[in-house]
């Protein structure tokens, strides 16, 4: 039996041995032109491991449909061209569907270009309730010219009514603790994500675990945006984590923006660890903004900041706001950018903070962000 699917040009399909219905390499490997044939080989045949053996490849929309997948290069890089394959192009796309299945994808460039009449947004990614999504050395170029509202990175979403019956069965998206927060993690490895899109967007507040190791996020929007949660978590529920080290982040919008309203009313708390990080943000832009807290006068601990050397630049100011929180009433409270340097805080522990970088190239303003 097969260990490996082996996606390689098609020409050279026409030199692969032909055994059981299927083109086999010299080492065994079931040979495919194309990634989508590449899934339904593995799925076949019951292998976890897809390597691309091609430096590019085009493909319509995919799912992963089995769990501990993975896709890696094996010509130092491949770039994945997605193509909507919607004739019109103008509904909602969802390019690379993983659902609740961990996956890991090495040395991999994805590629995707929005139609210019799309205007329903999309996503380059969809996520479920997932233990562990992961790139390694992987990029991100989401090319955005017409500048949709929308659209995103990564998509993840957790509400068992938004997903289709078949999804849910497994019980893996409908947790059997109802007060518990679905878990969904993604780390990243040696990454440069890109775009006129926000990073990551839940429906719904879950337990969202994102480690990001050396890299680069020059978007348009936040890195995250999301609704609270559909139930009030417990005291003891995983809070949203986000773990990030060496990475540049051109963010205008921010880091995160909660907002409560409708069924996901209840706010979840944010706990960021941040190392020798730069965060570029637009002048007067909140870096976390939580919007429709029930009452300001309710002390609650929504968010905790730890770190070291991190960098906070764009258009800086102390005064700049670090931490907006607005209730129902429209009351605000804002935390400013010199909080930061505060002992006094107790949701603060940021050790040498600056607000400073010397680049050794400045960035031209006119630049496109894909």
């Amino acid at each position: 039996p097969p260990q490996t699917v082996r996606v390689v040009a098609p020409g050279l399909l026409a030199f692969a041995r032909r055994v059981d219905e299927v083109d086999r390499d010299t080492d065994g490997a079931v040979l495919a032109a194309t990634l989508e044939n590449a899934i339904d080989l593995a799925t076949r045949f019951g292998v976890n491991r897809v390597e691309l053996a091609t430096p590019q490849l085009v493909t319509g929309p995919l799912k992963i449909p089995q769990d501990n997948m993975v896709f890696e290069s094996t010509v130092d890089r491949t770039t994945i061209r997605m193509v909507s394959t919607d004739t019109l192009a103008i509904g909602r796309s969802e390019m690379l569907n993983i659902g609740n299945n961990r996956t890991q994808f090495i040395n991999l460039d994805f590629h995707w270009e929005l139609a210019q009449e799309q205007v329903d947004g999309g996503a380059m990614f969809v996520i479920n309730d997932n233990r562990l999504t992961r790139f390694q050395n992987c990029s991100f170029t989401l090319v955005n010219k017409a500048i949709h509202d929308g659209v995103v990175f990564f998509h993840i979403v957790t509400d068992p009514l938004s997903l289709p019956e078949s999804e849910t069965v497994s019980g893996r998206i409908l947790n059997s603790n109802e007060n518990a927060l679905p878990l969904v993690a993604i780390q990243l490895d040696n990454a440069i994500v890109r775009g006129e899109a926000t990073l990551i967007q839940m429906d719904y507040a879950a337990a969202l675990q994102l480690v990001w190791n050396n890299g680069l996020l020059a978007i348009s929007g936040r890195m995250i945006d999301t609704f609270g949660a559909r139930r009030r978590p417990t005291l003891v529920a995983s809070p949203i984590q986000l773990s990030l080290s060496n990475v540049t982040a051109e963010i205008p919008l921010g880091l995160l923006r909660m907002r409560l309203g409708g069924q996901g009313i209840f706010p979840v708390p944010i706990e960021r660890q941040a190392d020798r990080c730069v965060f570029l943000v637009d002048e007067g832009q909140p870096h976390i903004e939580i919007v429709g807290v029930e009452s300001l006068a309710t002390e609650r601990p929504y968010v905790k900041l730890r770190g070291e050397d991190n960098a906070y630049v764009g258009a800086p100011t102390l005064s700049d706001p670090m931490l907006y929180v607005s209730d129902l009433q429209g009351n605000t409270s804002v935390n400013i950018m010199d909080d930061l340097r505060s002992e006094s805080l107790a949701w603060i522990d940021e050790r040498r903070p600056s607000w400073s970088v010397r680049w050794s190239k400045l960035r031209s303003r006119s630049q496109i962000y894909h």
